[in-house]
């Protein structure tokens, strides 16, 4: 089994998911569970990071974050072992939390910067 947690802040914790990979079938690859688990990769925490800061996804239920979480296992697993064939899946569902500029015209969604003493939006 898998270590995959977040913790209280947010954080994802633990050890990146190893489900179906073979490291020990490699030449030179180490043998044993710990082969089949790395440390989450980098673009997959920085994903994260962006994915909690993101104001559209403040008021989200925890079945959105646990989505969130499994689009952040695909991630971790295209950047850290090169599984590309997570790429159509993870870009189907970064489109539904609006990802891209494209996404948010597509969903409607307008993003207006405020200032901090009035509350106000900002002219564009």
């Amino acid at each position: 089994m898998s270590l995959l947690a977040v913790d209280l802040d947010g954080n994802l914790i633990g050890r990146g998911i190893g489900f179906g990979h073979r490291c020990a079938s490699r030449p030179g690859a180490a043998s044993g569970r710990a082969a089949r688990r790395r440390a989450w990769h980098p673009q997959a925490v920085a994903l994260w990071a962006d994915l909690r800061r993101s104001p559209l996804l403040r008021d989200e239920p925890t079945l959105t974050w646990s989505y969130l979480l499994d689009t952040a296992v695909l991630h971790h697993r295209l950047w850290a072992y090169g599984e590309y064939r997570h790429a159509p899946e993870l870009g189907l569902r970064l489109a539904k939390m609006p990802a891209t500029p494209e996404d948010r015209q597509r969903m409607k969604v307008k993003i207006a910067e405020c200032f901090p003493g009035d509350g106000k939006p900002s002219p564009r």
